[in-house]
């Protein structure tokens, strides 16, 4: 299972909580902690130790996740 609070796509606004970058949806500080089944979790990923931006690993995801669909019975 997932959890929001180990997204690569989970924006912290400081005293406003978080924002979902795919979703736009906010999300309280105490529901980052319980488990989801989002489609579009990816685990924060680093690129010479800068962490990539959102945008990228949005795209990543998606990317991902048409190459899946496309795979089916031969």
């Amino acid at each position: 299972m997932s959890k929001c609070s180990e997204c690569g796509l989970l924006e912290d606004k400081g005293d406003a909580g978080y924002k979902c970058f795919k979703y736009g949806k906010e999300i309280k500080q105490a529901d980052t902690f319980l488990s989801t089944d989002c489609l579009y979790f990816i685990q924060p990923q680093y690129e010479e130790g800068v962490p990539i931006p959102k945008q990228q690993l949005l795209l990543i995801k998606e990317a991902d996740l048409k190459r899946k669909k496309l795979q089916g019975p031969v």
